[in-house]
């Protein structure tokens, strides 16, 4: 009946209508009269879609729910529960249970069944206990009427998310305390020790709180021990002004040396020097009635072209004997062959007669180790020694006089003149270098430094522009003379090192003493290049370096081996022709062919022994 006063009809004029609505509220409170409402009779009505409304209806749950049938929002599940609440104590209890959880009524709420680690609960309820907080997720609520919280430690921070505050409870901060005493205990007595920027500046604390104080210190010394210690210091003070360039390479040639230190002789001291010089004469008279010295060839002969018939050796005609330890270098005097130079082992180098009566003419003293290697100037007048005492003799022939040293201060395996200019010649040493020096002046004019291990042998190629060198990491370089770079490399898989070089007659071709017991020829002309259809086979070298020699029309090719005996071949057809018992106790290491007998061969070994072949 109500609503049937409130209703306006829809014949009534606007303007009453409008009167109507606007029409204040009765003010006075007194319900005993009857008044009638005021009647709104269109009243604005929000349109919602019907299935809009329906999803919005069917997101509120009921408060009692435990499961969830759709996926709701994060709010709809927190909202406080909606709806008509009867005051009274039953009820109440019964929706704070509901909001709570299931659970047990007790005098004090609700007890709800939880799962939780016994470390997370001892933490949580220790730390309360202890500082007086609590972790509720958002932050540290303090317990009203609790005494204040324990200060943070230096440099703690408080954290306030959920997984800091469960890394940070009673337990974790008590180890974090030690951890930190223990830190501050270091950091203190590094301060004692180092000090800081503040106390010390940039220099450390004086120290002296419980230092020992020496007799110096405490003026207690005596005059002995004054005298002492000044003597102490005047050699530290020699010491240190001695020490010059020379100890620095020193010190470089102990790392350079210090995989084959073991094999190599002693380094020389600082300012060390070689030996003096001195030779002695052993023939019947130094000079002919007509003046001429006795290293001039005899009138006799002349040089020759090698252009006659050679045959092979058949047997041994003479030995010089004098040497007495092995033979490991052997040189015929350039063009005529009239003396034959010999270095060994028992550190002195030997001439002997070949024409005449064959004997030792000249014994030259000047190396504390064994020779190494040995070669004479173009014209003869001089020759070279290098020995393993890490120096090189330039001595004079015929006078015997030791002229200049030289040293690169590593040990010399090969030294050879430059064919065209006789005042300089290069030096292959333990450094893995070439060097070039000026005989002259006895500096180091040009260092070839490209292989990686010892060099071997050095050989003058085309027309002496260039020069070859081999070495221990099995490579053959190619130079230019005077330019330190090689211009060309030659290093193959098959490759071994060849510590044994000779230029054939004709100049167009050079053998190398390879150690897999053969011997490699390649091109030396033009384009330097390995000739593989030239390979002699049929010895047994490996581990030494046997000399190679060639006759002098280059028709045939000859070696030493490791078994003592000398090899021949055709150089043409490869094919090994003669092979002689040579040298007992050792291997054959010289053999030279003589440039103008026409089939004499010499050779030289380890049992020391020269032998002259017919």
């Amino acid at each position: 009946m109500d609503l049937l006063q409130t209703y306006a009809s829809s014949d009534d004029d606007n303007d009453d209508t409008k009167k109507l609505q606007h029409s204040p509220k009765p003010q006075s409170t007194d319900f005993s009269s009857l008044c009638l409402p005021v009647i709104n009779s269109a009243p604005f009505v929000t349109l919602v879609d019907s299935q809009e409304r329906a999803n919005k209806i069917a997101l509120l749950t009921a408060g009692t729910q435990t499961q969830l049938a759709i996926n709701l929002p994060i709010e709809a599940t927190l909202a406080p529960v909606a709806g008509a609440q009867t005051t009274g104590s039953t009820q109440m209890a019964t929706m704070d249970r509901l909001r709570a959880g299931s659970g047990t009524e007790v005098v004090t709420g609700v007890v709800e069944p939880a799962a939780m680690e016994d470390l997370s609960f001892e933490a949580q309820y220790h730390t309360f206990n202890h500082t007086f907080y609590r972790a509720n997720g958002i932050a540290r609520n303090r317990v009203q009427g609790a005494p204040p919280p324990a200060p943070a430690l230096p440099g703690e921070k408080i954290a306030d998310t959920i997984a800091a505050l469960n890394d940070d409870n009673v337990f974790t901060r008590q180890n974090g305390r030690k951890r930190k005493n223990k830190s501050s205990a270091k950091a203190q007595a590094a301060k004692e020790d180092v000090g800081d920027e503040e106390s010390s500046g940039i220099w450390a604390p004086s120290g002296t709180k419980g230092r020992f104080m020496s007799d110096l210190e405490q003026g207690t010394m005596s005059e002995q021990q004054k005298a002492l210690l000044k003597e102490h210091e005047e050699t530290k003070r020699r010491k240190a002004e001695a020490r010059s360039e020379v100890d620095e390479e020193m010190d470089f040639d102990r790392m350079v040396e210090k995989k084959t230190s073991h094999l190599l002789p002693a380094r020389l001291k600082a300012g060390q020097t070689a030996l003096e010089g001195k030779s002695k004469f052993c023939g019947d008279q130094e000079y002919d009635y007509q003046g001429r010295a006795w290293v001039e060839p005899p009138r006799g002969l002349k040089p020759d072209d090698g252009d006659h018939e050679i045959f092979v050796p058949k047997r041994c005609v003479h030995k010089w004997t004098g040497h007495t330890k092995g033979v490991q270098a052997i040189e015929l005097f350039p063009q005529y062959g009239h003396l034959l130079l010999s270095g060994s082992m028992d550190n002195t180098v030997r001439i002997w007669d070949v024409y005449n009566d064959r004997k030792c003419q000249r014994v030259y003293e000047g190396h504390s180790g064994a020779v190494r290697g040995i070669n004479f100037s173009t014209d003869g007048r001089q020759f070279l020694s290098c020995s393993f005492d890490r120096f090189i003799q330039l001595w004079d022939t015929e006078t015997g006089q030791a002229v200049h040293s030289f040293t690169t201060r590593r040990v010399p395996y090969c030294v050879k003149f430059y064919p065209l200019d006789n005042t300089q010649f290069v030096v292959g040493d333990s450094n893995n270098m070439v060097v070039q020096f000026d005989a002259r002046s006895g500096e180091i004019v040009q260092e070839y430094n490209h292989h990686l291990q010892a060099v071997n042998s050095v050989t003058f190629v085309d027309d002496n522009k260039r020069f070859v060198s081999t070495s221990d990491d099995k490579k053959l370089l190619v130079w230019e003379w005077g330019i330190p770079v090689p211009i060309k490399y030659i290093s193959e898989p098959g490759m071994h090192s060849m510590p044994a070089v000779t230029l054939h007659p004709s100049g167009g071709f050079f053998a190398g003493q390879s150690l897999n017991n053969q011997i490699d020829v390649y091109a030396a002309r033009d384009k330097i290049k390995v000739n593989r259809k030239k390979v002699f086979k049929g010895h047994q070298n490996a581990g030494y370096a046997c000399q190679i020699g060639f006759s002098p029309n280059g028709q045939y090719i000859m070696s030493g081996d490791g078994e003592g005996k000398l090899v021949f071949w055709d150089w043409k057809s490869t094919k090994m022709i003669k092979k002689l018992r040579a040298h007992d106790r050792g291997p054959t290491m010289g053999a030279i062919w003589h440039p103008l007998e026409p089939s004499k061969v010499v050779s030289c070994g380890w049992d020391g022994l020269i032998k002259y072949w017919d």
